[in-house]
């Protein structure tokens, strides 16, 4: 089962529940893959007294690799129909349709339920941040945590 860990199906499957979390608000891919990361270390951006997947000394390396996952598992949605592609003049962005919701509304885990509930705290912090600022905060939390802080 630990192959799924960290996996393009994993990955789909927190997209859904971040997008459950947006209520209706489109989102692309940077954006997609930024919101993740801050939902899962979100002790790390002040939001929450814990991350959902541990401390560890390379988590912020992770963010490079993690934007790959993003990209294939929008791709992955969008192919199984869960979510909707929106064209808009700065390139596309994404959005759960009914089929989405109603796949999310039958996760049923501790993990999803917090997921959910910490995405909701992310959105709540960024609310009215550009992607440039949601880009620059997290870069700072990279170059602090090779500093050592």
């Amino acid at each position: 089962m630990n192959f799924l860990l960290g996996s393009e199906f994993e990955t789909s499957l927190r997209i859904l529940i971040l997008f459950e979390a947006a209520f209706e608000e489109p989102l692309n891919e940077e954006i997609i893959a930024m919101l993740d990361f801050m939902t899962i270390y979100s002790r790390d951006f002040e939001i929450t007294d814990s991350n959902l997947h541990g401390e560890n000394n390379y988590r912020f390396a992770e963010f490079t690799s993690r934007r790959e996952l993003v990209k294939s598992a929008i791709k992955r949605l969008v192919l199984d129909g869960l979510i909707n592609v929106l064209p808009t003049k700065n390139g596309f962005e994404y959005m759960l349709n009914q089929d989405g919701r109603e796949f999310v509304s039958h996760l049923d885990s501790k993990y999803a339920d917090t997921y959910y509930e910490t995405a909701m705290q992310v959105f709540i912090k960024t609310r009215g941040m550009s992607q440039r600022a949601l880009s620059e905060l997290i870069n700072k939390r990279i170059i602090a945590s090779l500093q050592g802080g």
